[in-house]
């Protein structure tokens, strides 16, 4: 019931309700999913990218009750879904495996001694799982207790399990996965690789395809060993197999996604093969038709994921109303994957992705040019998100060289505000300048709208016009004297003279600077000014339209929920003194973890929440005092 305004509910023929509640609930309620099947005498469950699609019980049920599961076979996914179990297969079956600990003894001090005869840094990881979840990095044995214990309670939350097993970590490697499709008929085909390593706490951000600095002898080796993976578990259906790649080239199996990937748009766009169609067909028992050497590389494809998140606050996830929400022009080489609209709320329910932008083109630079454009044509206002993250970061020089690795967000943020050109102050500058005209002729408009004493035109006896405006873009202050003339403005800056005239709609900044034309798409709200066009996005702020506020007390921020949420642990009670930085509590919500800290030295006052209570955004959570306070 929290998405039926979703857009999946307008695109579909018929929807079903499956109540209100949780996911436990909802999505994962697989009864409810199965009833509703045996009630529309449905053929087949397609269990989309996550929830129920990698889940062997689940995949049973459909069996049992006589329906197709789109899907991997069963075996296939409990084997994959345990990455212990997963890596002895293949390590058996020579696919190259991450040197590491994937045995079932799980005693504190075996692990420890496991983790030394790796060698430091190692990975902790969670068995079950994926996503980040459970996973922890450990850099010498004096960390490893604690980090253990992290990782598994994060897996007991997240999958039920908290089994874990251990690798080398690999210092700057690269995440190479594979697409593999595979029908009844023991064919096996793969749809080349993506490279995956633009992540933030082991979340893709950024995925294209094919790899860059992918040779056709490593190309060849690297397929082979997917397809070679996938015949060993006699896999049906649409697979990625997932490698690390080190420095000298090296690859490494790490784990087996029994799915469909959410980045799959982008192998469909340089292989011109729908894959959902392939699921379809291979589910119904019918042969590939396709040939391996019928599937080409054309062109080169980049995917970025659109999250409602926090970029100034560590990224954490954002919830509220979309209030305005346009998208560039979509066509055959942009795609636009999303299911929220206008007027939407992004809840704390869900990951926090808003949507997926894909483009393509002929080569990189070009796919990259044209990604960059359709982020700054694309607007959604109403709630923090990432897309000026994502256009800074896809301009820095390392991604625009193809530099990448696991390490590449840590190596380059935070990322050097981008210096706006002349042309993007002074279109900011026409906005205030229209903006402060239409706001004086509707405050004016009466019997005495002719006046001159309410004209805003800045007329002076004997004095020419004149106004000096003063905004801020990307963290730089600029103060701008403008002359008004006839119908436009006359700007000087830097001994350049600019003309500027335009007009404001409800959207749109008509503008004209030096017989330029410009249309921008813009949104204002309490003296921010959005402005979107093909070369650049910009914030714009005007400190004379702000409206004061109240000081901010830090130390009550840090006691307040910064995200809606649930309680998953509690480090301190009521009394306990606590110091600077010390862990008070743990809220979890979209698929991450948010850990609360003591903003000074002092004492626990109150705690306002125990563990399992949900808490929304700005919750007082803790009454906390100073020691001067306590005593």
């Amino acid at each position: 019931e929290n998405d039926h305004q979703s857009l999946h509910i307008q695109a579909a023929d018929e929807a079903y309700s499956l109540g209100e509640g949780n996911i436990l609930e909802t999505y994962l309620n697989q009864e409810k999913i199965l009833a509703i099947a045996k009630q529309t005498k449905a053929d087949a469950i397609h269990p989309g990218y996550g929830f129920l699609s990698e889940n062997a019980s689940f995949a049973a049920r459909v069996a049992k009750a006589k329906l197709i599961f789109v899907g991997a076979p069963i075996k296939a996914i409990e084997l994959m879904g345990q990455k212990d179990a997963a890596k002895r297969f293949m390590a058996k079956h020579q696919v190259p495996v991450v040197p590491g600990y994937q045995e079932q003894n799980q005693a504190i001090e075996h692990l420890l001694n496991e983790a030394e005869k790796i060698g430091y840094p190692v990975l902790i990881k969670a068995a079950a799982g994926g996503g980040g979840k459970g996973m922890r990095i450990v850099n010498d044995s004096a960390q490893f207790h604690e980090q253990l214990t992290l990782a598994q309670r994060e897996a007991k939350a997240s999958f039920g399990d908290d089994t874990v097993i251990l690798e080398k970590y690999l210092n700057e490697p690269r995440h190479i996965e594979v697409q593999i499709m595979a029908d009844m008929h023991g064919k096996v085909l793969h749809l080349f690789e993506r490279d995956c390593s633009i992540q933030r706490r082991y979340q893709k951000i950024i995925e294209e395809a094919p790899a860059t600095h992918m040779t056709t002898a490593l190309r060849e080796k690297i397929t082979q060993a997917a397809i070679d993976a996938a015949k060993a578990i006699d896999y049906v259906g649409a697979g990625t197999i997932e490698f690390l790649l080190d420095k000298q080239q090296n690859f490494y199996f790490m784990e087996m996604n029994t799915r469909l990937q959410v980045e799959h748009p982008i192998t469909e766009m340089i292989t011109g093969v729908d894959l959902v169609e392939l699921q379809l067909q291979v589910a119904q028992g019918e042969k590939i038709k396709l040939e391996q050497k019928q599937i080409k590389i054309h062109g080169h494809a980049i995917e970025t994921r659109i999250y409602a998140e926090d970029c100034d606050n560590e990224f954490l996830p954002a919830t509220g109303k979309i209030e305005r929400l346009h998208w560039p022009q979509a066509d055959e080489n942009v795609r636009i994957d999303t299911g929220v609209a206008k007027d939407a709320t992004i809840t704390s329910f869900y990951d926090p992705m808003i949507a997926k932008l894909i483009v393509h083109a002929q080569n990189r630079d070009l796919a990259l040019k044209k990604l960059i454009q359709a982020i700054n044509l694309t607007a959604i206002n109403g709630i923090k998100n990432n897309l000026d993250y994502l256009s800074q970061l896809l301009q820095t020089q390392a991604f625009q060289q193809a530099q990448i690795n696991t390490h590449f967000i840590t190596n380059n943020s935070p990322f050097k505000a981008i210096s706006p050109s002349i042309e993007v102050w002074l279109l900011a500058t026409l906005f205030f300048l229209l903006y402060c005209r239409q706001r004086a002729e509707t405050q004016f408009n009466t019997s005495h709208g002719s006046s001159p004493w309410f004209a805003y035109d800045h007329f002076r006896i004997n004095l020419v016009p004149s106004q000096n405006v003063t905004l801020e873009i990307a963290d730089q202050k600029k103060t701008l004297p403008v002359i008004f003339a006839e119908n436009q403005f006359k700007i000087i800056d830097a001994n350049q003279i600019y003309h500027l005239q335009g007009t404001l709609d409800a959207d749109y900044l008509q503008a004209e600077l030096n017989g330029q034309k410009y249309q921008l798409r813009y949104y204002y709200k309490e003296a921010r000014l959005y402005l979107y066009h093909r070369d650049f996005r910009c914030l714009a702020i005007f400190p004379e339209l702000k409206v004061a506020g109240q000081p901010k007390d830090e130390a009550m921020q840090a006691m307040q929920s910064p995200l809606p949420g649930t309680i998953t642990a509690i480090y301190t009670k009521v009394g306990d003194s606590v110091e600077t930085g010390q862990n008070l509590m743990v809220i979890e919500a979209m698929k991450m973890q948010h850990t609360i800290i003591a903003p000074r030295d002092g004492a626990i006052k109150n705690i306002f929440y125990q563990v399992g209570d949900m808490v929304e955004e700005g919750m007082e959570l803790i009454e906390f005092e100073s020691e001067k306070e306590a005593k």
